[in-house]
């Protein structure tokens, strides 16, 4: 929470709703159904978060590109 009040001070609609109104909106992990977000803690390993990330958006895999010859 306090990432984004600090975020929140620097924007411009700053001045739209309090710091206070926020933590009332705040709720702990709210996250969205189905499983579709996963959390990653700020412990873990920097290699171990890319490594899933990487896995996750299905970017871990070779891909083959085919050129035309131009």
């Amino acid at each position: 929470m306090l990432q984004a009040l600090r975020r929140h001070a620097t924007r411009p609609q700053r001045t739209q709703f309090a710091a206070e109104e926020m933590q009332q909106w705040y709720k702990e992990r709210d996250l969205l159904p189905d499983d579709c977000e996963t959390i990653i803690g700020q412990d873990g390993p920097l290699e171990a978060t890319v490594q899933h990330v990487l896995r996750a958006s299905g970017l871990s895999e070779p891909r083959v590109i085919v050129s035309d010859g131009q």
